[in-house]
């Protein structure tokens, strides 16, 4: 009696122990992939990386450094085709420092139009990062009496320039 009551404790302290490095390994690899790519873990299924977008965004995003804005440079991604409709042309994830713009908007758009939409992304996260502060761009009037989508394209009008988001203005009323 004794001796199965000592083997059920040690097979009791074996499936602790399994169950405890499980958990710690499973938040291990969810932080490591978390920090390496947003996009690995649970998202995968909902995101993807498209060529398209990711060589325009690097053009906006060079265009950006080139005017001095400092920031830490995001993820940018797609939804997939499946995920419909989205009640947004693209998101800026602060916290998470992403980028995320839908799927079936990148058939529809021209890379202008586009480009629009992705430094506008991009103005979010530069106007949540600088905390409007460290550039001549932001000046006191600009800090004080714009909101945060004005302000968005408002750096989105200095990183690319005006008629690409008059152009995307104009596409995005006619749909």
């Amino acid at each position: 009696m004794l001796r199965n009551f000592v083997a059920f404790l040690a097979l009791l302290a074996c499936a602790g122990a399994v169950v405890y490095f499980f958990f710690l390994w499973e938040r291990f690899l969810n932080y490591i992939f978390w920090r390496k790519d947003p996009t690995s873990v649970i998202l995968r299924l909902f995101l993807r990386k498209d060529k398209r977008t990711l060589k325009i965004f690097y053009e906006i995003w060079e265009s950006a450094v080139d005017k001095d804005f400092k920031f830490r440079c995001p993820w940018i991604t797609t939804t997939k085709q499946w995920v419909r409709p989205l009640p947004f042309w693209g998101r800026a994830y602060l916290s998470k420092n992403m980028i995320v713009i839908t799927g079936y908007l990148i058939n529809q758009l021209n890379d202008s139009e586009l480009s629009a939409v992705i430094a506008h992304e991009l103005g979010h996260l530069i106007d949540y990062q600088t905390k409007r502060k460290g550039h001549p761009f932001f000046t006191p009037e600009k800090a004080a009496l714009l909101g945060n989508e004005m302000m968005a394209w408002e750096i989105a009008d200095y990183i690319t320039s005006p008629e690409i988001v008059d152009n995307y203005f104009t596409k995005r009323n006619s749909l």
